[in-house]
């Protein structure tokens, strides 16, 4: 349970950046990105080991078809409900050349 919600679907989809940070602040939280130091798939795999704990995040980086792509890791595995018949989820950074970790943390302490 993440946000005291009990699935994925009970997030709204939002259309804009601000739409999705108003309804994290009404919750007590927002978001942190945090660029890793991967360039490959190995590697991104040792970092969600290292530095997940078990915490709940996203990760966004290219299919290898290179279309932009979010997944959600928990555990210090990727978590994905995209049937990937075809390519594999998150096989290369973002087009900036990084993989990105986005955590939810508490506004307040």
């Amino acid at each position: 349970m993440v946000l005291g919600l009990e699935s994925p679907e009970a997030v709204p989809h939002s259309e804009t950046w601000e739409e999705r940070d108003a309804w994290l602040r009404k919750r007590g939280a927002q978001m942190v990105h945090l660029p890793l130091p991967c360039k490959t798939p190995e590697c991104l795999a040792e970092h969600l080991f290292s530095y997940l704990n078990g915490c709940p995040a996203s990760i966004s980086g290219r299919t290898s078809e290179g279309h932009s792509h979010v997944a959600v890791a928990m555990g210090g595995q990727l978590v994905d409900t995209v049937d990937w018949t075809v390519g594999n989820p998150l096989d290369q950074p973002d087009s900036d050349g990084v993989y990105w970790l986005t955590l939810i943390v508490p506004t307040r302490i």
